[in-house]
């Protein structure tokens, strides 16, 4: 079970080594407030690019 924080705008993911799901569950965490804009980065190894 996660934490309902609702006005997080802002979320970093280093490394894509993990399952595309949960990066993007983990993306879904900005702005679960409707009235607010939230920004999700990822900062990836050129390894994980073709």
């Amino acid at each position: 079970q996660g934490m309902d924080v609702p006005d997080v705008t802002l979320v970093i993911q280093w490394r894509a080594s993990c399952r595309l799901s949960a990066i993007w569950q983990w993306f879904g965490r900005a702005a679960r407030d409707r009235t607010l804009e939230g920004t999700a980065l990822l900062f990836a190894e050129k390894e994980y690019f073709d």
